[in-house]
């Protein structure tokens, strides 16, 4: 499909530029913020930094980027071994934050959710900045009892993955994407989860864009924004895909700049239907999140039609229908709405009938415009209905 082979050309060009930028070395080391940071996101482990620890991360980042190859490279490490006794995990995670506090903190987040349920008091942390931009933590903790580690002695090994890495891919420039809550903002998320346990991928698209599709290796649940894995049992990549938003309109205002005329169909002179040809009506058309700017748009018939005052005609409820200009005149009062892509707005307007027979009132006593249906007929006299 075509969201498949476009997810594996953003992939191949991320990988192209993480690799090239991996190929020029230095590292920044935060280890102490993120142990700073860990230890304040929970209180099962408490966590310091070790040098061989951050050693071992720095010579791994050296030839790998991916999560996975990181964590299989320190484990390989025999200078790591003194570390990595009975019963150990070691996660690796990778973040892209605009700065160390940033980083720290959201390391921190997965830390707490995701490495120190049913570990022991104490554990270590390391947190460097790669030159591709990314910050990645070694999180290295023991689990209570004697079980599992790859260096666990006689006990059983343990030799299934304890996680898996999630790779997202999207355009930057058109929305953001939040893995389990943690948002991510440049273009591709990796993030380690454990085995078998419940990912959610939330995509955020910016104003005039939306969500289009997703694209996933792994069965997934989707509904509207949101992609669901549960379980996660394997490393596992997945596209989002932002397209522009439909432009819709937000709001219409009727401009007031003229006073409307009505065309005579009766020979009472009632006025019957609003005459835009003498004077042209206009609406102001606001667009939503502004993807448009406003416009002026003129009213046209098929957009304009009577909704009148029908609901209390038996009871000849006349101050309903009739409004007073206080000098003792009596117009009709005439209810139209205006329709433009599926908006619309209703407006009033006083209208003479121009029934001078019995005075200024005849248009309130003779009854005419009161039964008008706004189909061009009249009745003359109420008792014609």
């Amino acid at each position: 499909m075509n969201a498949k082979k476009l997810l594996s050309t953003l992939l191949s060009a991320a990988m192209a530029v993480s690799m090239l930028a991996g190929c020029f070395g230095g590292s920044n080391d935060f280890s102490r913020e993120a142990a700073k940071a860990a230890n304040k996101a929970q209180d099962t482990v408490e966590f310091s930094t070790d040098s061989r620890l951050t050693k071992s991360l720095l010579e791994a980042l050296e030839e790998n980027i991916q999560t996975y190859d990181v964590h299989d490279a320190m484990e390989a490490d025999e200078n790591l071994e003194v570390l990595l006794t009975s019963g150990y995990d070691l996660d690796i995670h990778a973040v892209t934050a605009e700065d160390a506090k940033a980083a720290a903190e959201a390391i921190a987040q997965l830390v707490a959710k995701e490495d120190v349920s049913g570990k022991k008091s104490t554990g270590y942390i390391s947190m460097v900045l790669n030159d591709n931009h990314y910050y990645y933590a070694a999180v290295l903790t023991y689990r209570t009892g004697n079980s599992g580690g790859s260096n666990a002695g006689n006990d059983e090994v343990d030799n299934s993955p304890q996680t898996y890495t999630l790779t997202v891919i999207w355009n930057a420039d058109q929305g953001t994407v939040k893995v389990n809550n943690i948002e991510y903002n440049n273009g591709k998320a990796e993030v380690n989860v454990k085995a078998g346990s419940k990912v959610t991928v939330q995509a955020l698209p910016y104003t005039g864009f939306k969500v289009d599709d997703f694209s996933t290796d792994m069965a997934a649940i989707i509904s509207e924004n949101t992609l669901t894995i549960d379980p996660i049992i394997d490393n596992t990549l997945i596209g989002v895909f932002f397209g522009k938003a439909p432009i819709e309109v937000g709001e219409i205002k009727i401009d007031w700049s003229k006073s409307l005329e009505f065309q005579k169909k009766d020979w009472y002179g009632c006025h019957e239907k609003l005459d835009l040809v003498k004077t042209p009506l206009y609406i102001t058309v606001s667009y939503k999140y502004d993807t448009k700017p406003d416009e002026t748009v003129l009213v046209t018939p098929d957009m304009i039609e009577h909704v009148g005052y029908t609901t209390n005609l038996p009871d000849r409820k006349v101050n309903e229908y009739y409004e007073d200009d206080g000098n003792g005149n009596d117009y009709w009062a005439a209810r139209f709405e205006i329709k433009y892509e599926n908006v619309s707005t209703s407006f009033v307007v006083n209208i003479n009938c121009e029934h001078k027979g019995y005075g200024n009132d005849s248009c309130k006593h003779c009854g005419c415009c009161i039964f008008w249906d706004g189909t061009g007929k009249t009745h003359h006299t109420a008792d014609d209905v």
